[in-house]
């Protein structure tokens, strides 16, 4: 049984009311044990769309999620209209869609200079997208100098609500707050195809046949315009001997091509790149650990310093997930995969390992592994590709996501390693050209330093070295609607308090010293003997400009100024995600440190 006092309910003024006199704030309070309950009323600040000087909106569509900059290029002003649909929650949306690219809000608010760091600053965000895409809110934190994940949900039919507390000191710089809420996804569609390049085992290359290795990245730079290309591969054996320092110099030099030549490309640690026996990882960090990918746009994520990680990619409005999980995989890699996995439904996932297909073309006792907890669960896979085994090997499963008996969606997972061939494999890797109007991956084989196609015969292995997959590329539409968007602080700054009330009734206190045309917002506490605490929502209301200068602690006269919110249990506010409920010891902390404020804002 939950013991907590229940939510204070508004009874005046009004939300949004202006007021005569010194106003009344009067909340009333219900304990579920009928406890007597003491309330505190708090002085807030609530900065939305309506108030023009204080919130700015802006509406762009950016390349990358999130965008790069805290201003990005090329954005353009909320108009009157624009505003009007995001100033009150009313089901009135402002809609911004793009095939090719994320489509994004931004709100520069500016918040009053007495807010501190023992402020609770509360982000809100409420509104839809199309069913199935992300939508995420990030604020800019000044001291990482970088977009943060504040919240996000993933689209249903009906509108949602993405919220959360952001410290003070990290977040607001010169008395203002920048938060963005983007679909994720972008794309770069045009009338051709793209390519993703697949790279393995590189380490006779590496080791004595560096030439090799510096062709096929030059060769990829060289035809990156051509062929489109948009992603490269590398799944892992990058060197021979982990412990020779004059290969991984190699590896570093014809792998930093790609970083020249800004293509994403992501790698894996193979049993050479870590000594084989004891696994050990200290070389492989030092020249692809986290540091070297975590500035790049398209770089989602590093599990134990890029043992694991997963790059986010997007091409021809189609999107992807790359996940890579290096040697010696664990339980807890495994699970975070499926973490990964499940904070991007909407993207295709091309799972990368070192070790998942034998020789035979059928899956390794770990690659079953892999296969029944991560491919099998999650309905996003759609590939895994992996080397090791020297041979080219292409395994299909179909599988039934709902359990109807017919198949809803194959997986093609392949092996590609050619280090058995001379000169270490002399080059050869996976081109796989994306057709979207015939929706198939054409796979090829090539080698940049014989320029030559496929190292196996194609007469005596057909299908072996080229072939068809085929998945639907339609490229998705990416949508951001907002309805509403605040702003919400949660100040300690005490109006007064009203003690030992029985449960049901109705606590109140009067907030004098207010300034005549300014609009003040403020918050109730209720706390019992048990410590048992819940906080109101912020409501607020004007200090009329002209009228009666009664100092008495009479009730004013509310006159609505604005439409009231809509009751129904949608759109109220989650109480789960509430300041009363996920920092009690933050408002424990704060409400102990009383001071003493009247300003208001006009």
């Amino acid at each position: 049984m939950n013991e907590n006092p229940e939510q204070p309910e508004l009874v005046s003024p009004g939300d949004y009311a202006t007021v005569n006199g010194n106003p009344v704030l009067k909340v009333k309070v219900k304990d579920p044990t009928n406890d007597d309950v003491d309330v505190t009323f708090y002085q807030g600040y609530q900065y939305d769309a309506s108030h023009l000087d204080s919130v700015k909106g802006y509406k762009n569509a950016a390349d990358t999620e999130p965008p790069q900059s805290p201003v990005p290029a090329g954005e353009q002003a909320f108009t009157e209209d624009d505003i009007a649909l995001v100033a009150k929650e009313d089901g009135q949306y402002l809609t911004n869609n793009s095939h090719t690219q994320f489509p994004y809000h931004r709100f520069d608010v500016t918040v009053d200079s007495s807010i501190d760091e023992n402020d609770i600053f509360e982000l809100n965000w409420k509104g839809k997208s199309l069913e199935g895409r992300k939508v995420s809110m990030y604020a800019w934190n000044h001291q990482t100098g970088d977009w943060e994940l504040i919240d996000y949900r993933i689209a249903g039919e009906d509108d949602f609500e993405l919220t959360g507390n952001v410290e003070v000191n990290a977040y607001v710089k010169d008395h203002k707050i920048n938060v963005l809420v983007q679909d994720e996804i972008p794309s770069t569609p045009d009338e051709y195809d793209y390519t993703f390049i697949w790279m393995s085992d590189t380490q006779f290359y590496a080791e004595s046949f560096p030439y090799i290795f510096e062709r096929q990245t030059q060769w990829i730079a060289e035809n990156q315009e051509e062929m489109k290309i948009k992603y490269v591969f590398h799944t892992g054996d990058l060197v021979n001997i982990s412990t020779d320092e004059n290969q991984w110099k190699h590896a570093n030099q014809y792998m930093g091509v790609l970083d020249e030549h800004q293509i994403p490309y992501g790698v894996l640690a193979g049993n050479h790149d870590v000594n084989q026996v004891n696994n050990d990882y200290t070389d492989y960090y030092r020249y692809f650990g986290e540091d070297r990918f975590e500035d790049k746009p398209y770089y989602g994520g590093s599990y134990l310093n890029n043992r694991g990680h997963y790059d986010l990619i997007s091409a021809g409005g189609n999107d992807f997930i790359m996940i890579y999980l290096g040697w010696g995989v664990t339980d807890e890699g495994i699970q975070w995969i499926n973490d990964v996995l499940a904070a991007h439904p909407n993207r295709m996932a091309i799972l990368n390992f070192h070790e998942y297909l034998l020789a035979t073309g059928t899956r390794h006792p770990l690659g079953e592994k892999l296969y029944n907890e991560i491919v099998v669960p999650n309905e996003n896979v759609v590939a895994v590709l992996s080397g090791h085994y020297h041979e080219a090997q292409t395994f299909i499963d179909e599988i039934d996501d709902n359990g109807d008996g017919t198949p809803d969606r194959t997986v093609f997972q392949m092996l590609a390693d050619y280090q058995a061939g001379p000169e270490g494999g002399q080059g050869y890797m996976r081109l796989l050209h994306f057709d979207q109007d015939n929706h198939r991956i054409i796979v090829n084989t090539y080698s940049p330093y014989l320029d030559d196609y496929n190292y196996y015969n194609t007469d005596a292995h057909p299908e072996k070295d080229e072939f068809i997959i085929n998945l639907d590329l339609s490229a998705a539409e990416k949508q951001v609607a907002t309805d509403y968007f605040s702003v919400n602080v949660y100040t300690d700054t005490e109006i007064g308090k009203d003690e030992n009330g029985e449960s049901g009734e109705i606590a109140k206190t009067v907030w004098k010293g207010l300034t005549k045309g300014n609009f003040y917002s403020w918050y109730a506490v209720a706390e019992d003997d048990h410590t048992g605490k819940t906080v109101s929502d912020i409501w607020s209301f004007t200090k009329q400009a002209a009228g009666s200068d009664s100092d008495d602690e009479k009730d004013p006269v509310d006159t609505p100024q604005k439409p009231e919110q809509p009751s129904n249990d949608d759109k109220q506010p989650n109480p789960s995600k509430h300041p009363g409920n996920d920092d009690q010891n933050h408002f424990n902390n704060k409400h102990s440190n009383k001071k003493s404020r009247s300003s208001g804002r006009k």
